[in-house]
């Protein structure tokens, strides 16, 4: 399966190979940012049934977005998080919510393909990162949680944006990979209306 859609993706950018100003162009118009987290975390409970616990992790997020071509772009982010030998040999005194009890993650969070019409679609296909009333990427540890699905965004009026998804697979803060079952437990298709002045 995921054999198929890198070789879609690779077959949807072959008439781009025969054009290298168009593709210096894309790469040109390209960004690449990028943060660095150091996050130690821990709980204290005070009672001599349960140890507390703690965690600590040094890692980021790596990101790298081609420039638009007709509205079209592409976009990919690597996430690391690494706890540096600090959880011990005991896992009972660790600390799971910050980057689970592996000593890293590594995995490449976020991998899409968009098209953008600014101010009035967005339609993007792949894995993301999704921030919506419903769905977001919860990130108040290390890494953010990602989205593998299609989402939508028109914006028919000023202010006003309707949103939509169909989510496939989802990779929680603590893991380094995408699996079919996720935190919501609902039918992983959304459709919501937000507006704003």
């Amino acid at each position: 399966m995921r054999n198929r859609h890198l070789l879609c993706s690779a077959l949807a950018l072959l008439p781009l190979y025969g054009h290298a100003d168009t593709l210096a162009q894309i790469i040109r118009n390209g960004s690449v940012s990028g943060d660095i987290r150091s996050y130690y975390f821990s709980k204290l409970y005070g009672a001599p049934t349960k140890a507390n616990e703690d965690a600590y992790s040094l890692g980021g997020i790596l990101n790298a977005r081609t420039g638009s071509l007709d509205g079209f772009s592409a976009g990919a982010s690597f996430f690391t998080a690494n706890s540096l030998g600090t959880h011990g040999s005991d896992g009972k005194n660790v600390d799971t919510t910050l980057m689970g009890i592996a000593p890293s993650i590594n995995a490449l969070g976020q991998a899409y393909l968009q098209y953008q019409m600014p101010k009035r679609l967005l339609i993007r296909v792949g894995n993301q990162v999704i921030n919506t009333p419903w769905m977001g990427p919860r990130d108040s540890r290390m890494l953010p949680q990602t989205f593998q699905g299609v989402f939508a965004e028109l914006q028919p009026l000023p202010g006003l944006k309707i949103e939509g998804m169909r989510i496939f697979r989802w990779k929680s803060r603590t893991s380094d990979n995408y699996y079919r079952d996720n935190l919501y437990e609902v039918v992983p298709l959304d459709w919501t209306a937000c507006w704003s002045d």
